[in-house]
């Protein structure tokens, strides 16, 4: 039951990634149509690298975030250096 969920998922994960990706290209196409301009359709192109840039990195995110909190199951030390400390 958990793997059907888990692939269904999956399966709705990756339409969504290419339904972004089609409307990715149509967002370039249209700006290109309609102003006929590279500087519009540069900044189109760069708000959708950005915008697929945002939905494909979820795991790269997640695992950084992980590594911050110290979340990847192993443990943590702390080293503590004394230096210059004269002792009596």
């Amino acid at each position: 039951m958990i793997e059907t969920a888990q692939g269904l998922v999956g399966s709705l994960t990756n339409l969504a990634i290419a339904a972004a990706v089609v409307i990715a290209i149509g967002m370039i196409l249209w700006a290109w149509l309609v102003k006929r301009t590279v500087t519009a359709v540069i900044g189109v192109i760069i708000l959708a690298a950005l915008v697929l840039f945002a939905i494909n990195s979820t795991g790269w995110l997640r695992d950084r975030v992980a590594d911050d909190l110290g979340a990847t199951g192993m443990g943590s030390s702390v080293v503590l250096v004394e230096i210059g400390a004269d002792r009596v």
